[in-house]
């Protein structure tokens, strides 16, 4: 009488598969897994070449993975059949990427915050489209400085493979305010009657001061060219500054120029008698 002894199954039991962020693969990784033998049994689960693979490479939840390269060893292995595992789920979640290169446009003052910024991005897997943009960039406050910090907000992905990956919506870069230039208008200065001194008075006004800033500007001092009598002479209007809460986001001008006149003294002749 003859028979067949035919080999046992073995169910591979206690793998699992891991989730992962994307990277453009649909390569799955597995851990674990064990078999159930009799006492004694020379046979041993090998898992150093077990692959495994996600249905497709996009991010998704609960994605079916499948699992193959299972194998046994030992002097009894062939006295089994093992049984690939199935029903294996795992996710793909979206790739974090980071940013690079993240800057802000310097200004001259126009007392707002607003500016515009910039990023590049890091992680992108291959040659995938994908880029980034700006929502809006704002100084922390409308005033002249260097080095001033900016909030980039509302950092969006966009492009075809966008869905991939996710970003954090708000970083930081630096910028420079510098102050706006005003000009000088409507110099002036006092005509005078010769005194010996070329000592008068002078005025200025400001032109390109925006609307809502207080800024205003020092009585400079004014002296002519000489203590000479002319008409349209030229005077010298110095010490020019600035005053007002706002003065700091502003420059101008410390000297300019304005013509006034000096007419001749009048003498009185004394000390004549009629012989």
């Amino acid at each position: 009488v003859t028979a067949d002894i035919t080999p046992m199954a073995l169910t591979v039991t206690g793998a699992t598969a891991l989730s992962k962020a994307y990277d453009g693969t649909s390569v799955a990784t597995l851990s674990g897994g064990a078999i159930t033998l009799a006492a004694g049994e020379a046979v041993s689960l090998v898992t150093s070449g077990v692959v495994g693979a996600f249905a497709d490479a996009t991010v998704a939840n609960g994605k079916s993975v499948t699992a193959s390269g299972f194998v046994l060893s030992g002097a009894d292995a062939t006295n089994y059949v093992l049984v690939q595992p199935t029903g294996f789920s795992a996710d793909i979640t979206r790739r974090q990427l980071s940013f690079s290169n993240v800057a802000a446009a310097s200004k001259v003052y126009d007392r707002t915050t607003a500016t515009t910024g910039s990023l590049s991005l890091v992680g992108i897997v291959g040659s995938e489209s994908v880029l980034a943009n700006v929502g809006a960039a704002a100084f922390v406050d409308k005033n002249v400085g260097t080095a001033k910090t900016v909030n980039l907000t509302g950092i969006t992905l966009s492009g075809a493979d966008a869905g991939n990956y996710v970003i954090v919506s708000t970083a930081t870069a630096t910028a420079d305010i510098t102050p706006l230039a005003l000009t000088l208008v409507s110099q002036a200065a006092a005509s005078k009657v010769y005194d010996a001194a070329t000592l008068t008075t002078g005025s200025v006004a400001l032109s390109g001061v925006i609307s809502g800033d207080a800024v205003g500007v020092m009585t400079p001092n004014a002296r002519f060219v000489d203590k000479n009598v002319g008409t349209a002479k030229t005077v010298n209007l110095t010490g020019i500054a600035l005053t007002g809460a706002d003065a700091g986001n502003y420059t101008v001008a410390t000297s300019t120029t304005a013509s006034a006149n000096i007419s001749p003294l009048s003498l009185a002749v004394t000390g004549v008698t009629a012989a």
